[in-house]
């Protein structure tokens, strides 16, 4: 992956990326707590069919934490969202597929007003709802959803909060340990700002925004995600059945499915965008 840094203002936001000159190409958007280079093992496995551009949200990887008495707007998923989309008008790629997992995913649907010509949506282990309220609903009551908002982490709440987002956490040290230095390496007061904002600006209905738009969707989700109740999977089946979309549950697979089976997620992605050149 070859690196370089985009200047805001509020800082450096860092990506890797893959220039293969091909006709179709990627956005990867990680999630909360997480970086580009959780994408890394998957982007080996496409970067033969596309150009690949993997960002870290500011705050997260080898992007610059944010003066948040200055700048705490880019801890936002408004000043996120613009981000996004500076991003995708700066480096005009041709045939943009946007992939997304958890908060990224959120980020690339509330975008969709802001961005032209979008091929796809990919929407990895994602809850899109109407509003805040249904969002949280969708959460399972057993998530440790306090931990993953929390400022600071304890060594003990970051293996908890480990193990609920990666399913085979306890046998798989590698992966385990990959998200153990991305949550160490964020900047906790994303999370803290991440939540005061979504008070104060609510939360776009993703669902009106994907049936607006009409996108093909490919959804990924893993069978044994801690985080999301899987009957919310049915109702956007139901919800996007006009859109040329695809719906994957992978089994043994929690939520970050790019991570954890990036061989499936790779396979079905190759799949799902052959289909729109």
């Amino acid at each position: 992956m070859n690196s370089n840094f985009m200047q805001f203002d509020f800082g450096k936001l860092y990506y890797s990326y893959i220039d293969n000159k091909s006709d179709k190409s990627i956005i990867f958007l990680h999630g909360n707590a997480s970086s580009a280079s959780s994408f890394y093992e998957i982007c080996n496995l496409l970067k033969d069919n596309f150009n690949i551009f993997c960002i870290d949200f500011p705050g997260h990887g080898l992007s610059e934490h944010i003066d948040i008495d200055k700048h705490s707007y880019y801890y936002s998923f408004f000043g996120l969202r613009d981000i996004l989309v500076s991003f995708y008008n700066t480096i005009k790629a041709k045939n943009i597929f946007i992939a997304g997992n958890s908060l990224g995913a959120n980020i690339a649907v509330q975008s969709l007003p802001f961005l032209s010509d979008i091929k796809g949506l990919i929407l990895m282990a994602s809850i899109h709802a109407k509003d805040k309220e249904a969002f949280f609903k969708t959460i399972l009551p057993t998530a440790p959803r306090e931990l993953s908002l929390k400022k600071e982490l304890n060594d003990y709440e970051s293996k908890i909060l480990i193990e609920a987002f990666i399913h085979d956490a306890k046998n798989n040290p590698i992966i385990a340990n990959k998200m153990r230095e991305d949550i160490k390496n964020s900047d906790g007061n994303f999370r803290t700002q991440l939540i005061h904002y979504i008070e104060k600006q609510g939360w776009p209905n993703e669902r009106q925004l994907l049936e607006k738009n009409n996108l093909p969707l490919l959804i990924i989700g893993g069978l044994q995600d801690s985080f999301i109740n899987l009957s919310y999977y049915d109702e956007l089946e139901k919800m996007t059945s006009m859109n040329k979309s695809q719906f994957h549950l992978l089994n043994n697979v929690g939520h970050v499915p790019h991570l954890e089976d990036p061989i499936s997620c790779a396979r079905l992605i190759t799949d799902f965008t052959a289909c729109y050149n």
